[in-house]
Order: structure tokens, then sequence, then C-alpha cells
């Protein structure tokens, strides 16, 4: 029989001692694996509230239920294949189904590597839920919505001790949730049930400028540089093995040097390109970052931007426009832009450019090659610029984006 109580914050499990059990398991990992993810999971909540957690096994009732499955798995609530949702727990409540936590077993659930997803922060991350914890609106948090990728060192964050520390204390009974909470992240790849090492990265990687950035037809991340292609790992960390090779191993019939580029639904060179853009002084020629976002294309040149489709030759009516006025603190001549998880990001080289606002900004950009921008608020979080050569070609410490 579950069990729980509710205040005005949110639901919680009576007293200190939150009981669990695994219903079944992954064939991704070894199942000792699978258990120290959930006991190091769990552990990171014990550590920063009043809880005990206590594994049970047998015919023995628990709070949280631990399971894997696909598609449809009698919960009403049915995964998705291969990325997006990863997994989806329910708050605490007296529903049989109450703290019960899923994992989508067509993701590739990893330990101890940025390849796949790593079992242990999605665990983590949704064991918050079946403690009571909604999603934060905080994204460096444990309880952000998206999957962030594999960080060895990574810990709650504030607001994640902040919201377990302030679920109610006096009893009331709950009902079950309509739906679970979900964690959504990139697609992940099948790997070996056996933890591998981190693949090799090409040489001078970490080193590496990006000509363009852009998400492939087939969910990768890609990167250019010169006539080289650079496939990232599933979760958007590191260069797949295999790579670099000639652009047109992967794309066929692609120009030399690309610029820019972006994949806006189609996977073949059509009939009839590439095209010149008419007119020596025509704003798209010499585009240096193109983006997708909010199902628009977005091309970036010197200090302005436009938006672009292939029925445009020049620019539309009212572009281009002035990019430090809708995108501030965005990098002048951005060298690629690319949107990952739903976030734009605009990268630019090693090398201090003088027409920066600034020579602070110039240097900064010496050392810290990549902006993170946050539509809703229009702005560049601070923090930032920051190194690529982490969070995205995983040299040194693989830190979140």
């Amino acid at each position: 029989m579950k069990r729980a109580i509710i205040g005005g914050s949110g639901a919680k499990w009576p007293g200190s001692t939150v009981t669990w059990k695994i219903a079944g398991y992954t064939y991704d990992l070894p199942r000792e694996s699978q258990r120290r993810a959930y006991y190091n999971a769990f552990a990171k909540w014990a550590n920063v509230a009043n809880l005990n957690f206590r594994e049970v096994s047998g015919n023995q009732d628990a709070d949280i239920l631990i399971s894997y499955g696909r598609y449809h798995h009698g919960d009403g609530a049915p995964f998705d294949g291969r990325g997006r949702t990863l997994a989806h727990a329910y708050f605490p409540g007296n529903s049989p189904i109450s703290g019960d936590t899923h994992f989508d077993d067509d993701e590739d659930f990893t330990e101890n590597t940025p390849e796949g997803t790593n079992l242990e922060i999605v665990a983590a991350h949704e064991f918050g839920h079946a403690l009571g914890l909604s999603h934060s609106q905080v994204s460096e948090a444990l309880m952000a919505p998206f999957y962030q990728g594999y960080d060895p060192n990574y810990s709650l964050h504030q607001d994640d001790i902040n919201g377990i520390r302030s679920l109610p204390s006096r009893p009331r009974t709950t009902r079950r949730p309509t739906r679970p909470r979900t964690t959504r992240g990139p697609r992940t790849t099948r790997q070996p049930s056996r933890p591998t090492r981190r693949p090799s990265r090409p040489t001078n990687v970490c080193n590496l400028r990006f000509d363009a950035t852009f998400t492939g037809h087939d969910g990768y991340l890609y990167a250019m540089r010169g006539r080289k292609i650079y496939r990232f790992n599933r979760n958007g960390v590191g260069i797949q093995r295999g790579f670099p090779k000639n652009v047109r191993q992967v794309y066929n019939r692609a120009p030399k040097n690309i610029g820019a580029a972006v994949y806006h639904g189609r996977n073949l060179l059509e009939s009839g390109y590439p095209k010149r853009f008419p007119g020596s002084n025509n704003f798209f020629s010499g585009i240096q970052a193109a983006g997708v976002y909010a199902n628009r294309i977005y091309l970036f040149k010197g200090s302005q931007f436009s938006v672009w489709d292939e029925r445009y030759t020049s620019v539309p009516r009212g572009y281009p426009l002035d990019s430090a006025r809708y995108f501030p603190r965005v990098p002048r001549n951005p060298e690629s832009a690319v949107v990952w998880n739903g976030i734009l990001y605009f990268f630019k080289g090693a090398k201090p450019l003088m027409r920066f606002k600034g020579l602070l900004h110039a240097l900064l950009f010496f050392f810290y090659s990549y902006v993170k921008f946050d539509a809703r608020s229009r702005r560049v979080p601070s923090g930032y610029p920051k190194p690529k050569a982490g969070p995205w070609l995983g040299c040194g410490r693989v830190t979140p984006k």
C-alpha cells in the first residue's frame, strides 16, 4: 500500500525512510552497475535532506518501484523510442503507481562515459520527482527539464536543495498525478553492455574551430572545418570514432569549404543545386553562420542577420536587422550557430577581432569561444562566453553546456 502526505508545495512520503525496489533491468549495463547508479542517485538527496533510502525485494511493498519499458508499457504514458523522453516518474501518493520510476529501454544507458545517457544522473533527476519535486526553472539545476549530458562531478544545485527541504511535513492524502514527470534529452546510440572508454579524439580536436555547426538528418550534431566534417557523439559531447571525414562522404555533392549550414527537413541535395545568389552585394552571399529556431532559418553576417527560406533570392522587406539589438552580447561575425536541446548557441574562433565592442570582449573571445542565447529573455546568461573544449569537444573536464 502506497502512502503519502501533501502540503502547500507538493507531496512527500511520510517519515524519514523511503523504500525502493527494482522491478526490472535494462540490458545496457550489468545489474550491479544499475544498482550502484540507484544507490548513488539516492545518496545525492539523502546527503541534503533528512531522508534514508532502503532497498527492499521479494514481495515487500516499496514506495518507489524502478523498471524499464518501451513505448506503451502499461501506465498510459507511452515512451517515444530512442531520444526525447528518457524516463518519467510519478509523484508520491496513495495510488499503486505513485512514486514509480520508469526508464525508456530504447535509450542507451551508460556509466562513466560521455557516450550515451548516464543512468545515474537521469535516475537522480527522476527520483527527485518521485520524492515530490517538480521541474526547476534554473537551467543549471539537476531538476531542470532537460538532460544536460555527462558530468562525472555532477551535484545538486542550491535550487534542488531548497526544493527537497521545502517539502511539507504535515499529513494529508494526495491523488495520483494524471501524467508522470519526464526527462527529455538528445537521441542516443546503442553500445555494448560493458562501459567503454571515451572515444579517441582526432589530432588537435580540442582546438577545433567551427566553420559551420548543425543538427543533421540523423539527429547527430555535426561541425565542419574546411572540407572536413565531424560528427559528435549522441549526447553532443566529443567526436565520434571514424571522424573527421571528407564532407562529401557524408553529404554527397555538398559544396566545398562551407561557411554556414542548416538541416531543414530533407537529407538529399536536390537537382539544380547548389545555386548562386544573384548580385555582387547580395546579403546572402558570404553568410557566416546559420541556425534554425522556432522553425525559421536565421542567417548571420557581420553585425546583421536576416530570416531566409529557399524562395528568397534577396533579403525580405525589413531585413537585415542589427544583431546587437535582437541578440545582445552575441559576438559580431559569429563563425557558426546551432540549436541544441532547444537552446541557441553561437561560436567564435580563438583569434581576437578588434572589431568587437571593446578590447576586453575581444580578449575574452581569445580564450572563450561560445555563448548560449536565452531566447525567452533575449540575453546571454551570466557566465558566458565559455570555452567549448570541455562541454562540446569532450576535452579535459566535461561540464554542462
